[in-house]
């Protein structure tokens, strides 16, 4: 996994759609930014927001997240 310093960012374009126009997502440390491709309307979001969103989104919804967590691979123990 990279790890963002304070001048670097990473932009991708995501498979996700919104009116037609693909998401583009531009990672930075602190923030990442989000827009409809062709666009000049960006959206800021601080991760701290991002996981507080996902956190509340947990605790509404647990049968979501419980499926999630069932739907991994479990854990192989070390043969010794």
């Amino acid at each position: 996994m990279t790890k963002l310093q304070a001048g670097q960012s990473v932009t991708r374009e995501t498979a996700e759609m919104e009116r037609a126009r693909p998401l583009v997502v531009t990672l930075h440390a602190k923030y990442l930014e989000i827009w409809p491709k062709g666009t000049r309307t960006s959206f800021r979001l601080s991760y701290d927001v991002i996981f507080d969103v996902a956190r509340k989104r947990a605790a509404w919804f647990p049968e979501l997240w419980t499926a999630a967590v069932d739907r991994l691979a479990p854990r192989r123990k070390r043969g010794r």
